[in-house]
């Protein structure tokens, strides 16, 4: 008797255990799926202000206004227009104050396109320090 009690709860302990990385992923796509959405959004509507709304200082410097429509021209012109509401948040890797989160999300020309967000806490704000579609 005592030996069935033993493996129930190591069976239970070892799928509660597999579920920490899911649980990572789910408080982190809370406030990031938003933000991501926002950016890939904007980039389909060309609408710079919404695109940098939550980007961090030193990535709006990186990627000004003049340089928006190369971004643009970059991600439709691999993967087309963005199907919105199709990305899915598959990784979470949180270091210190440092969060990349990764996706896979589905565009006019391309089924699944990988792409990652980097997000560094800036005054208690998410911020968007860096992002690449592949």
């Amino acid at each position: 008797m005592k030996k069935i009690q033993l493996i129930t709860i190591a069976i239970v302990a070892v799928l509660l255990l597999s579920m920490l990385p899911l649980s990572g992923c789910g408080k982190t796509a809370q406030w990031a799926d938003p933000i991501v959405e926002n950016v890939i959004v904007s980039i389909n509507n060309e609408d710079y202000s919404s695109f940098i709304k939550d980007f961090g200082d030193s990535l709006v410097k990186e990627i000004p206004q003049d340089k928006f429509p190369e971004v643009v021209s970059s991600i439709k012109g691999n993967f087309g227009k963005y199907i919105e509401g199709s990305k899915n948040m598959f990784s979470v890797n949180i270091s210190n104050s440092v969060t990349t989160a990764e996706y896979k999300g589905k565009f006019e020309n391309k089924d699944s396109v990988q792409f990652k967000f980097v997000f560094e806490k800036v005054n208690n704000q998410e911020k968007i320090t860096g992002f690449a579609f592949e």
